[in-house]
């Protein structure tokens, strides 16, 4: 890595917020993905947060 970019990363460093913002961001995507690619994960989903669920 190039060491004017390791030590401008070095320099800067992220609010609290930036962080959560970014682990509910990637939280969000993943769980996306999963809800796409996993029809049992869908499901459970489904029943979860279903209020007509019975």
């Amino acid at each position: 890595m190039n060491s004017a970019l390791q030590s401008a990363l070095q320099q800067k460093s992220l609010h609290w917020a930036q962080k959560a913002a970014i682990t509910t961001f990637s939280t969000g995507i993943f769980f996306w993905g999963l809800d796409r690619a996993v029809p049992a994960f869908h499901d459970f989903l489904m029943t979860t947060f279903s209020c007509h669920a019975g």
